[in-house]
């Protein structure tokens, strides 16, 4: 059985997102990247928690929905072998 579970509301997503980047001593991008980047990964708190982090590292929201989109196809294709 499949149940697709629905990300947080937009403000829950950025609220979540705030605390994850202070957590991690990350400086907050831009509110428009930002709420673009809570869009592609749907809110879900999961993906938030796993994607967010990396930003510390890559610097940039635009490259960072680059790499996510890039390992989502690789998981996608994979899954189809």
């Amino acid at each position: 059985m499949h149940f697709a579970l629905e990300g947080l509301a937009g403000s829950d997503a950025l609220e979540l997102a705030a605390q994850i980047l202070a957590d991690n001593n990350i400086a907050r991008p831009p509110r428009e990247g930002l709420i673009d980047l809570m869009k592609f990964l749907g809110g879900h708190p999961l993906s938030l928690q796993l994607v967010l982090p990396r930003l510390g590292e890559v610097q940039s929201v635009e490259k960072l929905m680059m790499i996510v989109a890039l390992l989502l196809h690789l998981v996608n294709s994979a899954r189809w072998r």
